[in-house]
């Protein structure tokens, strides 16, 4: 809402005003309204909810002396009852918006308990949300505290989507390091414009549009154990808020459980290669009596063991993603 002009007077001061000519009141005159012809008289009432300034009806004419007390009176009978529709519509938006919200909160929670495909999770998420969310741009990184480092990454920005899953160390300064780090989300209403202020420096991918909304949220489990990194973003600045920012958070919640069951397959998976390794390799030792035929037959699958197992990203099907 404008703040300027005569309705900005009624914004900031919440009470009604009556002008009986704009031209003769020197007060109004610097800040009146113009609608093609010269405004002389104005009359404004606030739209007030709990004290709350939520909008401003008026109506002007070009003659002066055009308004009375009486027509103030009646507007501002008119102004409560447009009050109390206004908030009821804004009620019943946020209900319906609150509903929706659980409901996209409830298919990522199906899909997070349906696979232990990290991969395939990831993306399913991403699909979810860009039904929902305004987004041009999202990742989600996975982080292993152990290493201090990157294992996975899911990156989509316009026709380009990339799941990558390679080893990185955080970037110092970087935003993933800072919500990483920090254990909190960080939210920006135009990136380009607030990340230097901010002492980060951005590290973008995808396309050469810049972004402008920014959130990243971390992967928290239990007290405070980092998982990872979900980032939504979009060319468009001023696009996110706090209930954007609080979605995403319980979203994140639900994605940090599945990245863990996902981990702790992994692990089980791993106890059992060992378990195979230990048993071929005591099969291997009790046939032969020959060193070098004992090393040449275990150390394979040993290596296969330690290259499977660097990620702790898995599929059902056995495989690592």
């Amino acid at each position: 809402m404008p703040r300027s002009g005569l309705t900005g007077y009624i914004i900031d001061n919440g009470k009604p005003l009556l002008v009986h000519d704009i031209r003769e009141q020197g007060t109004f005159e610097q800040i009146a309204v113009t609608l093609g012809e010269e405004v002389r008289s104005w009359i404004g009432v606030p739209l007030l909810s709990q004290n709350r300034v939520i909008g401003v009806l008026s109506v002007q004419d070009f003659a002066p002396n055009a308004f009375n007390e009486s027509d103030l009176q009646f507007l501002s009978a008119l102004a409560n009852q447009l009050a109390i529709a206004v908030e009821k519509a804004k009620l019943f938006h946020e209900r319906e918006q609150r509903i929706a919200e659980l409901g996209v909160i409830n298919r990522i929670s199906t899909i997070t308990s349906a696979t232990l495909d990290t991969a395939e999770m990831v993306r399913e998420v991403y699909l979810c949300l860009k039904e929902f969310l305004a987004l041009d741009a999202f990742f989600i990184r996975i982080y292993r505290s152990d290493r201090d480092a990157v294992v996975a990454t899911f990156e989509v920005d316009e026709r380009f989507e990339d799941l990558d899953l390679g080893e990185y160390a955080l970037t110092p300064g970087s935003l993933t390091e800072a919500v990483i780090r920090g254990r909190k989300p960080l939210r920006f209403k135009n990136l380009g414009e607030e990340y230097e202020t901010a002492g980060l420096s951005p590290i973008f991918f995808g396309g050469n549009r810049p972004t402008a909304s920014w959130i990243g949220v971390p992967l928290l489990i239990g007290e405070g154990k980092v998982v990872g990194i979900i980032s939504v973003q979009s060319y468009t600045p001023n696009l996110y808020g706090e209930r954007e920012q609080s979605f995403l958070t319980t979203v994140a919640g639900q994605i940090a459980l599945g990245v863990k069951n996902a981990h702790l397959l992994a692990q089980a998976q791993e106890q059992v290669e060992q378990l195979r390794l230990l048993n071929r390799v005591s099969l291997v030792a009790a046939a032969t009596l020959d060193c070098n035929a004992f090393i040449r037959k275990s150390s394979m699958p040993w290596r296969w063991l330690r290259a499977s197992a660097r990620h702790g990203w898995c599929s059902t099907n056995g495989k690592r993603a």
